[in-house]
């Protein structure tokens, strides 16, 4: 995750780098909960508005954390600002 240490020097452009590499992992589905999390979104929101099981919602939340390396709905939030993915 970007450190606000990092954003004077060329290890910030790096680190913008690995989050967009990072974001390329993830499937369709996982950047789409990726954007309800950011919106503050819970996991059983989710899956009522997407029609899935509470389950599916909270294991792509997990598998999605896991890839980008974050460990809470604020980090994803930052994340997803970061990737211009919504608006801050």
């Amino acid at each position: 995750m970007l450190e606000v240490s990092n954003l004077r020097s060329g290890r910030y452009q790096q680190v913008e780098s690995q989050d967009a590499n990072a974001l390329q992992t993830l499937s369709r589905r996982q950047r789409q909960i990726l954007e309800m999390i950011a919106r503050g979104m819970s996991s059983e929101q989710i899956a009522k508005r997407l029609s899935i099981a509470t389950g599916t919602a909270i294991s792509h939340r997990r598998e999605l954390m896991r890839k980008l390396d974050l460990h809470s709905a604020a980090e994803v939030t930052l994340f997803a600002i970061k990737q211009k993915l919504i608006d801050d």
